[in-house]
């Protein structure tokens, strides 16, 4: 996404903890529909687990996607979630499914979360050559949440 639209905000989350957020997509889309999403989210105090984090995606997948999503863990540390999430039609719009890869990291009190999210035409869950991201993307979207370092100041 070399030109992008972009999303940001700081201060007190939905939770009541303050955080930030940096959100891209592609250029001349919105933010209500757009075709891909690449974000940065930080939360401070930490008040969920790298567990309790990966359950709450998907809860949010269960309540947002048709049938079963698949949820599958690519990296799983003490430190560390890596998730990809297959979702192959929306409830509120089944015409159109997704994909999302999330990296969450905790650093001392502060969780930190690297998304990106592919949207496409609704797919058949158990053909992966519908899906909106293939095997290369997706090790190249691994690859890349690989290499995001927590540096203290």
């Amino acid at each position: 996404m070399n030109k992008t639209e972009i999303f940001q905000n700081q201060g007190d989350m939905a939770t009541g903890i303050k955080g930030f957020i940096q959100e891209f997509i592609p250029k001349g889309e919105s933010f209500d529909n757009w075709s891909e999403l690449y974000a940065i989210v930080a939360e401070t105090p930490q008040i969920a687990s790298l567990s309790e984090n990966r359950i709450g995606v998907e809860i949010d997948y269960n309540n947002a996607c048709i049938n079963n999503p698949e949820i599958v863990s690519l990296v799983s540390s003490k430190t560390r979630e890596t998730v990809l999430a297959i979702c192959p039609a929306y409830k509120d719009d089944p015409e159109t499914g997704e994909m999302m890869m999330i990296t969450m990291r905790d650093y001392k009190d502060t969780m930190v979360k690297v998304y990106y999210h592919k949207r496409g035409p609704a797919f058949d869950i158990d053909d992966p050559a519908d899906y909106p991201l293939g095997k290369a993307d997706i090790k190249s979207l691994l690859a890349q949440q690989d290499t995001f370092r927590l540096v203290a100041p």
